[in-house]
């Protein structure tokens, strides 16, 4: 008989939930916010929630990757794995042992995601001379899309995405207003194109 191993281990997968949304800070960076949050089951009745801010710096040339692509897609690839940490090493402290979240695909993430539901959208929407400055970063679909936003009455709150990960809950929920915390939420600022 031999010893059990990680890999003999069956754990639970969580209910887990995203809340995604990116912002300008200044002139010329923005954040891209990314949060992860396991509810409780029967076999793990803890909670755990973190919450990641992102700071980028706006290119200056041309980008191989457009700025709403990066928001949705390489910002959260690169927060993620900070995501994954802090939730691994807050549960480790906890009764039922460390969890570690699972790796994600962040392209399919990504299409599950509203881009006109963000702060940055808004900002976009509102502020022609804003979207004057970033259009040379943005994709010409997005481009678009802020057109036809700009038509629009856009009456909206600061709240930010969220997404289940299971694919059958197409739910969103309320997300916290723009520089509201809550108590316990882990930041922390990444620097990087």
């Amino acid at each position: 008989m031999r010893p059990a191993t990680d890999s003999d281990r069956v754990e639970e997968e969580l209910p887990t939930a995203f809340q995604w949304n990116w912002r300008f800070a200044t002139e010329d960076t923005f954040d891209v916010v990314f949060g992860v949050k396991l509810e409780a089951s029967r076999q793990r009745t803890e909670e755990v929630e973190a919450l990641f801010v992102g700071t980028f710096q706006l290119p200056e040339a041309e980008p191989a990757v457009k700025l709403d692509q990066f928001v949705r897609t390489n910002a959260i690839a690169a927060i993620y794995p900070f995501v994954r940490e802090a939730i691994c090493s807050m549960t480790s402290r906890g009764y039922f042992g460390a969890y570690l979240l699972p790796l994600l695909n962040t392209v399919a993430l990504s299409r599950r995601l509203e881009g006109q539901d963000t702060d940055g959208y808004r900002a976009l929407v509102a502020s022609a001379e804003l979207r004057k400055r970033v259009t040379r970063v943005l994709s010409a679909e997005y481009c678009q899309l802020l057109d036809k936003g700009d038509n629009d009455v856009v009456h909206s709150s600061a709240e930010s995405n969220t997404a289940t990960d299971s694919e059958s809950a197409a739910e969103t929920r309320p997300a916290r207003k723009q520089g509201e915390a809550k108590r316990g939420e882990k930041k922390t600022r990444l620097r990087g194109a």
